[in-house]
């Protein structure tokens, strides 16, 4: 591990959100605020964070007072997922179906995009221009953020898609409750490829390198994925339920979280879990890698 100030923000089912120093695997601080589970967070820049919760509202943080500085509400749903499009505009997908895009200046709501039938389970920015949702209606749509459109919907998961990674600026990964990852060409929005080895739902995704991906699922596990020739070529056990979030913690350690109440650390040199980090009370939804400089 780099002996650089390395710190994780963690969120959970019990309300709270935690920051972690990896360095030392302590807890420094718990902010708390929501009202209900904490599903999603996005750093915006080394000293602010954002959540949403099934309290409807997204919260901002200051990470170096430990307090909130915002609440952006009046909505009705549940905020599922939250992508930072760029300094001053943050994506929020919600339960109403619905991707809400909001002023970081002002904290208002500017445009709201509409056409997935269900609720907005994932996103991820494809370019300045362009982002991707996934939704529990089992379809993936790209949307021009200039004239705020859809312009494309990819079919071909049977189940929710619940996570996507940009492998590169040509293909997008998704995972779904189908218990697949598909592969997809952003040229010409075909699927090029399904990996099938988990034996529930797959709920996380993170780019490893650029010939690997993770993947974390319901059936308690983390898989390494070979993007060369599509295979499995490890699994990480050690959880006792579902993975539902993994993130990089550097090119060679993978932190992940659970519904067993813990996050793991792994060596991804020699696929062993070396730490587990306990302090949540209930189930670990969302991380996310923080500045070593935030603090």
């Amino acid at each position: 591990m780099s002996l650089l100030k390395i710190y994780l923000a963690s969120c959970s089912c019990d309300d709270t959100i935690k920051i972690w120093d990896i360095n030392n695997h302590t807890c420094t601080h718990t902010f708390s605020g929501h009202q209900d589970w904490v599903n999603c967070l996005q750093i915006i820049d080394k000293d602010t964070l954002a959540s949403g919760s099934d309290d409807n509202t997204i919260k901002i943080w200051d990470l170096n007072n430990h307090a909130c500085t915002h609440t952006l509400s009046g909505h009705d749903y549940s905020f599922y997922c939250l992508q930072l499009i760029d300094k001053d505009t943050l994506a929020a997908g919600s339960a109403d179906n619905s991707i809400k895009i909001w002023d970081l200046n002002d904290y208002t709501c500017k445009n709201t995009l509409t056409g997935h039938q269900d609720s907005v389970y994932c996103l991820e920015i494809i370019d300045k221009n362009s982002l991707a949702s996934g939704s529990c209606d089992k379809t993936i749509k790209i949307w021009d953020l200039i004239n705020h459109k859809c312009t494309d919907t990819l079919f071909g998961h049977q189940d929710f898609v619940i996570c996507l990674q940009l492998i590169d600026k040509g293909t997008l990964a998704s995972g779904s409750a189908d218990n697949t990852i598909k592969i997809w060409d952003l040229n010409d929005h075909t699927c090029i490829n399904t990996l099938s080895g988990h034996q529930d739902s797959v709920n996380c995704l993170q780019i490893i390198n650029k010939n690997s991906l993770a993947s974390g699922s319901c059936d308690d596990t983390i898989k390494i994925w070979d993007l060369n020739d599509h295979t499995c070529k490890n699994t990480l056990s050690g959880h006792q339920y579902s993975v539902l979030c993994i993130q990089l913690i550097d090119k060679n350690t993978l932190a992940s979280g659970s519904c067993d109440d813990t996050i793991k650390i792994w060596d991804l040199n020699n696929h062993a879990c070396t730490h587990t980090l306990y302090g949540h009370q209930y189930t670990v939804n969302c991380l996310q890698l923080i500045d070593k400089n935030a603090f």
